[in-house]
């Protein structure tokens, strides 16, 4: 019972702190920060560094994990395949010019830096694997790109979707990845690995069959009211592939993520309700517990205790802005080099992913506690600051291709 009692009063805590970030966030004016970062800071100040008021027990690690997994399945929900498929204006442009190619050659590029930096750096001792850094310094955050578009107004141009492709690009590939190498670092047996391939397949018949079934007209009669048929078909998806993730001996992170891709494949995004319904439940709900919990579980006295440990956040941070603003290099084929270096910055915000990485290493006993908290700290400085440097050369260039 006194359990009980702790769990509650501790969700009750962060279903206060999630109502009141917002309000804060949107008061400071002089430096604009993403609401989840917030988020991340009020979980530090009720946390372990803070008045440690938050009891974090085997059900707050459950809704943990499911805002996770809802922060992954929203990740995947935000891939508009659309945005992949040549137009009339990118018909007429040699292929080096084309926002596909030019994404495609971004993560490449920075894939390749990150890996060879990272390699170094575990040469000489500083990180302890190759792979989880070269994830950490060159994935994005699609999660703090699509806003920042949407504000400036750049979603629907040449410009825009460059960025947004070579940021879904990155997500995708470093969310493979990551379950593939997280797979054989768990010594899974080679027909483990394999069945990972199976989830194409799976995709492909899923994917049929959901398109039959929400475009039913007996399912779009009974899409608002009490029946809310294709949410509870979402929430029905995203639970199926994170019981075919654990089956397979894999992290539910990449089925969450197909989850979301699916029902994007499936779901007509012109004036549907369902996504912004989602984005709710998500944002409003789970999402926001995993991230104030994110920063409870944040260690900053231990960080302190090792100096040597916390010089490495500066680092990781020059390393990430330094890898992507080499990689634009490619976008200068067709964009400015004031456009390229904005596009660097916004390209270089790291969150969910990074911090995803971050915990399955520390569960797997891949990194310790303390370096996944500079991990943590990197997600959080690069998505306070890449906002701010791409609105400060926005305004500085006046308006994008908006063609």
């Amino acid at each position: 019972m006194q359990e009980e009692m702790l769990t509650f009063v501790s969700l009750l805590i962060i279903a206060i702190i999630s109502s009141i970030v917002p309000l804060i966030v949107n008061k400071i004016k002089i430096v604009r920060i993403p609401i989840v970062v917030g988020e991340i800071l009020a979980g530090i100040i009720i946390g372990k560094s803070g008045f440690n008021l938050i009891h974090i027990g085997s059900e707050l690690d459950f809704l943990y994990e499911i805002g996770l997994a809802f922060l992954m399945f929203l990740a995947g929900l935000e891939i508009n395949l659309k945005l992949l498929k040549n137009d009339d204006r990118e018909l007429n442009e040699k292929i080096i010019r084309k926002p596909t190619f030019i994404g495609i050659m971004y993560f490449i590029i920075c894939f390749t830096l990150s890996f060879s930096i990272s390699f170094l750096l575990m040469k000489v001792g500083v990180v302890p694997d190759v792979i989880i850094f070269t994830l950490v310094f060159c994935s994005t955050a699609v999660g703090i790109v699509v806003p920042t578009l949407k504000e400036k107004g750049l979603m629907n141009s040449d410009y825009g979707q460059m960025i947004l492709i070579a940021a879904v690009i990155s997500d995708f590939a470093t969310m493979i990845m990551l379950s593939v190498y997280t797979s054989w670092v768990n010594q899974s047996s080679f027909m483990d690995l394999i069945s990972i391939i199976l989830f194409i397949p799976l995709f492909l018949i899923l994917s049929r069959l959901s398109h039959k079934f929400v475009s039913h007209k007996n399912v779009s009669q009974l899409r608002g009211s009490t029946s809310q048929i294709i949410v509870r078909f979402s929430y029905a998806i995203l639970l199926f592939f994170i019981v075919i993730s654990l089956f397979m001996k894999t992290e539910i992170i990449l089925g969450a993520f197909l989850a979301g891709f699916l029902m994007s494949v499936v779901s007509e995004r012109d004036g549907n309700l369902f996504f912004e319904k989602l984005d709710a439940i998500g944002y409003g709900i789970f999402i926001s517990i995993f991230f104030v919990l994110v920063g409870a579980k944040l260690d900053i006295f231990e960080l302190i205790s090792q100096g040597e440990t916390l010089v490495l956040l500066p680092l990781f941070v020059f390393i990430i802005y330094g890898v992507n603003y080499v990689s634009s290099i490619v976008i200068r084929l067709k964009y400015s080099s004031l456009e390229s270096s904005a596009a660097s910055f916004i390209l270089s915000s790291r969150l969910s992913l990074i911090i995803a990485a971050g915990a399955i290493a520390c569960k797997m006993n891949i990194i310790e506690s303390s370096l996944n908290s500079i991990i943590i700290l990197t997600a959080v400085v690069t998505c306070t600051l890449s906002p701010i440097l791409f609105d400060k050369l926005n305004h500085v260039n006046g308006n994008y291709n908006k063609k």
